[in-house]
């Protein structure tokens, strides 16, 4: 719940992507062994699978992070911006070397 939560908001992206698609991979190999087997030989059994929407959720969420329109984003800029700050005002106190 959580996870997709964070997924929805766009915390955190790439941890809950990777922990959805490991999830959905052993969802596959315990629930839908089956649909795993064939996969190469009936592909429509593989991508109709319950696991399988989620699984590439998953994947491209972790491959692909959030994007732009995300609080990934936003905490990304908000720190970068106070690390040039911390690193600008450190430039500025100190003596120049002679």
């Amino acid at each position: 719940m959580i996870g997709g939560l964070c997924l929805a908001l766009g915390l955190l992206t790439r941890p809950f992507g990777l922990m959805i698609a490991i999830a959905m991979s052993v969802a596959y190999l315990t629930a839908d062994k089956d649909a795993l087997q064939i996969t190469f030989d009936h592909q429509d059994k593989f991508f109709q699978a319950d696991p399988f929407f989620y699984l590439l959720l998953g994947v491209v969420s972790f491959a692909f992070g959030a994007g732009k329109i995300s609080l990934d984003f936003l905490v990304q800029k908000f720190l970068l911006k106070e690390e040039t700050k911390k690193t600008d005002s450190h430039h500025e106190q100190t003596p120049p070397e002679s």
